[in-house]
Formats: C-alpha cells, structure tokens, sequence
C-alpha cells in the first residue's frame, strides 16, 4: 500500500507518475493518490476515503512482541469506535472503553513515503490528538497537550522525502505544533531516523554514501535454504525492473 499526497511538484511530473505507479503495481502494491488541497480543505473526508477504502481492510500486524490489548466483546464495538473516530461521538462507550482506545492510540504508527512538508502526517497528528483530549476529558486523566503532541510524534510519525528541504520544512512544522502548546518551548526532539531524506522507492545510498548490496547467499540448509534463494531472487527481480524505470 502507497499513499502518495500530490502537490504543485507533480503537475509537470505526469509521465514519470506513470511509470512509477506501473513499477510499484507490478510489485503487488496499491497506490492511493491524494491531492494536497483535499488534505488542506477536507481532511474529514479524505480520513473517511482511507477508512473506506478496499484496500485498507483488515487487522494490521502487530509491531513487537508485546500483544495488543483485549477489545470489549459486547455490543456493536466497530461502530461504536467509528462513532467516537468520525463523530467525537462517546456516549456509548465506557470508561473502560475509552482507555482501552486510548491504549491502542498509542501504538499507532503512521509512515509517508513521500512526506513533502508535513502535510499528510500533521493532519493525522491532530486527528490522534483530538480523540485523545476527548477521551481524557471524559475519562477524567490528568491531560497535558504538549506531552500528548511529543509522544505521538516520537512513537508514531515516520517519513521520507527525497528533497531535504521538504524533510526540513516537515519537521518544522513537526516543532511549531509543540510550541503553541507549551509555555517555555523546548528543542524538537531528534527526528534523524524518523523523518528522513531518501528515495523510498528505491535507492542505493544512506546518508551520500553508497551501499554495494551483496547478492551472494549466505550458508543456509534445507527449508532455509530454498526461502533464502527465493528471497534473493525476488529481489534481484524487483531491483532489475527499478533500474530498467530509473
């Protein structure tokens, strides 16, 4: 799945659009693009759009070994979720309920593989805060806005650009939303490895240097062995295909 959010730099980039969704399509993806004034304009209904989307069905994996908590069984709990999620509605839901959803906020993580300034990521960083000070409000638990903001910016925004000044631009905007919110401002904590510069199509280069990719297979056996090969293959397969568009 790709979520591109389309600005002013891709009106004259049309046929390079096109043969980059068809390499990105050939690998099994799905690309969703957004035009950056929706964003701006009507990010209720773009939210709405992802939420809806085919694509976006199902249960995300689970990062880490930690399990994620035990949803409530009783009742309509999808609805009532999507309720609080798109009508800040939480009359139906519980205390219990309510910190339960508060809990998997938190393990949200949120990646823009073409982050641009911002845009896209700060829409969902507000979205997330929102249902948090509702869900505080309502619960009773001591609310501190700027330690919200910084959380979720260190434990869920990830992104990659290929231009440094819209990395810069992004984290920026990233600070800005902390200080309003804060009565002395402080340093924006160190986002190098969370909003970084890079292609994140394809590229064999970190940080100007670059990275030889060693396609030899490393000693394995049996069952192993045949994964590993297949793995390799794909990969040569994907990086021949990437250099013959690039």
């Amino acid at each position: 799945m790709v979520i591109e959010i389309d600005g002013s730099s891709h009106a004259d980039k049309a046929d390079y659009d096109v043969e980059r969704d068809a390499f990105l399509q050939s690998l099994g993806l799905t690309i969703i693009h957004i035009p950056v004034k929706d964003v701006m304009s009507n990010l209720d209904g773009v939210m709405q759009m992802l939420f809806d989307h085919p694509a976006l069905k199902g249960t995300p994996p689970v990062e880490g070994n930690e399990p994620p908590p035990t949803p409530p069984k009783e009742g309509k709990w999808g609805e009532r979720v999507k309720r609080l999620l798109k009508q800040k509605e939480v009359y139906e839901l519980s205390k219990e309920e309510l910190f339960h959803i508060d809990a998997l906020l938190d393990r949200v993580k949120i990646c823009d593989p073409a982050i641009g300034s911002g845009a896209f990521p700060m829409g969902l960083l507000q979205e997330i805060f929102s249902i948090k000070e509702l869900i505080a409000y309502e619960t009773g638990k001591e609310w501190n806005p700027a330690e919200t903001k910084l959380n979720i910016i260190q434990n869920s925004i990830y992104g990659v650009d290929i231009e440094k000044g819209a990395v810069d631009i992004a984290r920026l905007r990233f600070w800005l939303s902390l200080v309003v919110d804060e009565e002395k401002p402080k340093p924006l904590p160190n986002l190098d490895y969370k909003i970084v510069v890079g292609d994140s199509l394809i590229s064999n280069k970190f940080d100007g240097e670059i990275v030889e990719i060693d396609w030899e297979r490393k000693q394995s056996v049996g069952k192993a062995d045949e994964y590993v090969k297949n793995v390799q293959r794909l990969l040569k397969r994907s990086f021949r295909k990437a250099e013959a568009i690039f």
